[in-house]
């Protein structure tokens, strides 16, 4: 396996990482959409912060996957980096584009959901890297 990234290699995380913000964006809120019907029957505070809580980590699951699938696919190396990059540029853009307090609940579901990401996007492309090498 080369070790190195190839000019191609950065070409093709630079488009990625340009996209993986909009892309996390418009899926969380696709899935605020989503959402946002059933939260008025929830009664509780703690069973709306958990169901948002269960939403945020579907959008981010299904981010990753639309992201970190194909990076570790056409890349097929370091799933480590790739993953961390590709939640550092989502990481960089929801704080420069913050607009509340980072010391609220909505804070706190954006933190969490920023690591979920990072979770999953680990998890989608090392299953894709190694699917890659033994292709």
């Amino acid at each position: 396996m080369n070790r190195k990234f190839s000019i191609k290699n950065y070409l093709v995380l630079a488009v990625f990482l340009v996209a993986a913000p909009f892309l996390n964006f418009y899926v969380q809120l696709f899935f605020s959409l989503l959402t946002m019907p059933a939260l008025p029957g929830t009664r509780s505070y703690a069973g709306m912060i958990s169901f948002l809580v269960v939403a945020d980590m579907i959008g981010a699951s299904i981010a990753a996957a639309l992201l970190a699938a194909p990076l570790g696919w056409i890349i097929g190396q370091r799933p480590l980096l790739l993953a961390s990059a590709l939640s550092l540029a989502v990481a960089i853009v929801t704080v420069i584009t913050w607009e509340g307090s980072y010391y609220d609940v909505a804070g706190l579901l954006t933190f969490t959901n920023l690591c979920f990401f990072f979770l999953a996007s680990w998890i989608f492309a090392r299953i894709t890297v190694k699917a890659a090498l033994s292709a």
